[in-house]
């Protein structure tokens, strides 16, 4: 990705009004368009630190995670919440 800092994309995610919006700005200092996976790899491990980041209403409703195995996988909202 590009040199944004941590608390760059946070400020970014968080008041973007989409994930496409997060997208285009992540892909504003890039060299080349961020593809959209790329800025949710990175929102992942931020919010299992704990940190805040809101949810955007082009987000898929599950939420991707990785497990301690290091494999990839989908939980369900009502799954993450309980």
């Amino acid at each position: 990705m590009t040199a944004v800092t941590d608390s760059e994309f946070i400020a970014l995610w968080n008041t973007a009004g989409s994930l496409a919006a997060v997208v285009a700005g992540v892909s504003e200092g890039a060299a080349r368009p961020v593809p959209r996976w790329a800025v949710l790899a990175r929102a992942t491990p931020l919010r299992q630190a704990g940190l805040s980041l809101r949810e955007h209403p082009d987000l898929p409703h599950a939420n991707l995670y990785f497990s301690s195995f290091g494999t990839m996988s989908f939980m369900s909202s009502r799954e993450a919440s309980s």
